[in-house]
């Protein structure tokens, strides 16, 4: 996956497109941040009652980190935000793998690895996260305002 998504940013910084300005690059992460947030507290939140529905949901919060991921592969950020916008793909794209190792877990019908997948995802932060939160910093730190 990391791998697919630093091709996708050389491929998007060769093929001509001008970059983003500071400003689009702020409101087109800003958007995307909120819509992976969301999809995180759908996942802190599920109370599913069934295994099934609870498996439908974290592979639709995979699909949308995937999303998300795919989404800042393709755009061109200014030159102050081409390594935090890495580091948001690699996490995104992390997120969603580890996400899916969750879906799988449950389909399998594993409860242990469920738990234990689950309690990662829940109890602290994991490595998707920790690069989606460093990439965040990164762009505060350059001036960019992501929160409201």
């Amino acid at each position: 996956m990391v791998i697919m998504a630093a091709v996708a940013i050389s491929a998007a910084s060769c093929g001509g497109a001008k970059p983003l300005t500071h400003r689009q690059y702020e409101a087109t992460v800003r958007r995307l941040l909120a819509e992976g947030s969301s999809a995180i507290a759908q996942i802190n939140s599920d109370q599913s009652a069934s295994l099934a529905a609870t498996v439908r949901n974290v592979e639709r919060e995979a699909s949308e980190m995937r999303s998300i991921a795919t989404q800042l592969a393709r755009i061109d950020p200014p030159d102050d935000a081409k390594h935090a916008n890495g580091l948001l793909i690699t996490g995104f794209d992390e997120t969603a793998d580890e996400l899916t190792a969750l879906a799988s877990a449950a389909k399998a019908k594993d409860q242990t690895k469920f738990r234990a997948i689950r309690a990662q995802l829940l109890d602290r932060t994991p490595p998707g996260l920790s690069d989606v939160l460093e990439g965040s910093r990164e762009l505060v730190a350059a001036g960019y305002r992501l929160g409201p």
